[in-house]
């Protein structure tokens, strides 16, 4: 079987910063720019699309909104979702605006994928210039969170107390209440859900909200 391979990336104004890994085999590329039009740019995807083979395998992408981190990481899990499930998937962080590349590799954090981060270094060799790249694995804290803590923080919509919490999630309120409240201890530590001791409810945080959006594509 051929593996599916799909490269997704933040464009900057550096060819050379991407096409090493574009030339090795990509079934698709999803480039992402900002929605600042700049000249440069244009010219990146103009090589990135010239490259032979590739001509209708690259999709540029244009977030909607870049005014808030959260909603663009939303958007990068909602590309990264949108890769197959039993594909490869190669994550290229550099290039573009500083914000991008963070969400980006913020995103695939919630993402559960095969996903390899690629970061490049952009050094002084003598009087050129030398572009360095490292592969890594991803960590998603998907794998942090089991199927229980998951279906947990889904019922949080709003900031619940113990006792709502425990009812939403059905069956004998008693006997969800001691297994919630240890399941919200540990979501708390965490950092996906916070506990406010005056009002006695518990919230998500970003990171929870994030780690819900890459169970539902980034909605």
């Amino acid at each position: 079987m051929i593996s599916m391979k799909t490269h997704v990336m933040t464009i900057g104004f550096t060819p050379q910063v991407f096409t090493t890994f574009i030339s090795k085999g990509a079934d698709r590329v999803v480039a992402i720019r900002s929605k600042q039009k700049d000249p440069r740019t244009d010219e990146v995807i103009k090589e990135l699309r010239g490259i032979p083979g590739l001509e209708k395998k690259v999709e540029v992408v244009t977030p909607k909104s870049e005014d808030s981190f959260k909603g663009l990481v939303k958007e990068m899990i909602r590309v990264l979702n949108s890769t197959p499930e039993k594909g490869e998937v190669f994550v290229h962080i550099g290039g573009g605006m500083r914000h991008m590349a963070a969400a980006l590799l913020y995103a695939t954090f919630f993402v559960d994928r095969d996903m390899q981060v690629v970061c490049t270094s952009r050094l002084p060799k003598g009087k050129k210039i030398a572009f360095e790249h490292e592969t890594l694995p991803s960590i998603p804290l998907h794998f942090k969170l089991s199927p229980t803590r998951l279906k947990l923080l889904s019922v949080i919509k709003e900031p619940m107390s113990l006792t709502q919490i425990a009812e939403a999630l059905g069956g004998e309120k008693k006997k969800q209440m001691p297994r919630a409240h240890r399941l919200l201890k540990s979501l708390v530590k965490d950092g996906f859900l916070e506990y406010n001791p005056k009002t006695k409810k518990y919230e998500k945080t970003v990171a929870g909200e994030l780690a819900e959006a890459g169970l539902n594509g980034g909605e």
